[in-house]
């Protein structure tokens, strides 16, 4: 059996390079892509209008266009080397590689991440500043209020405590079962689920 290399969705004829260009025609951005890669937003690049979008080369197996990626990359420079793109690749597959001012920057800005415990005490001390909270009812509803609670609320709760004495169901267990129930079932059920 021949294995045809062609056949490779890496080694299809179907990649480009191209530039973005600014109003003044000078190039600003290269890439490589295949369909409408060259037309679609790129993280936090636009691209610019169609007038202003060149195709380099076409017709490229992704090799080739890694390739002239790198190639016009290193022709025309990146801002931070020097040049005139605003690339922060490279090119090619090879992944984001910034200047050493850009690492140092990036390297001060890590340094001062707040760690989770950093994240904590101050989550902790701002609700610490806030006023505390009360229960308070109306028409036999409980709200849960930190400020004053609008017209018509009292404060307390109603219907919460000691529930099995008004009659209302509650759960017993007498070590082996538990019931839900109104009434203690007998002298060796007590209160709850677990014994």
């Amino acid at each position: 059996m021949i294995y045809d290399l062609t056949k490779e969705p890496n080694q299809q004829r179907k990649f480009y390079t191209y530039a973005w260009l600014r109003e003044d025609g000078t190039p600003f951005y290269i890439g490589r892509g295949c369909g409408r890669r060259a037309y679609v937003k790129h993280r936090n690049w636009q691209p610019p209008s169609k007038d202003r979008i060149l195709i380099l080369k076409k017709d490229l197996t992704n090799d080739e266009a890694n390739k002239h990626e790198i190639y016009m990359i290193s022709v025309l420079g990146r801002k931070c080397d020097g040049g005139i793109l605003n690339n922060l690749a490279i090119g090619g597959s090879q992944a984001f590689n910034p200047a050493p001012s850009t690492r140092e920057k990036m390297s001060a800005w890590q340094r001062n991440v707040p760690t989770p415990d950093d994240v904590k005490r101050k989550i902790s001390k701002s609700v610490a500043a806030l006023p505390k909270p009360m229960w308070y009812n109306k028409d036999g509803k409980n709200r849960f209020f930190r400020e004053t609670p609008p017209e018509g609320w009292e404060r307390g709760r109603v219907g919460l405590k000691n529930d099995w004495d008004r009659g209302k169901r509650v759960w017993w267990c007498n070590g082996t079962t538990t019931t839900w129930c109104a009434e203690q079932p007998g002298p060796e059920w007590k209160r709850g689920r677990k014994w």
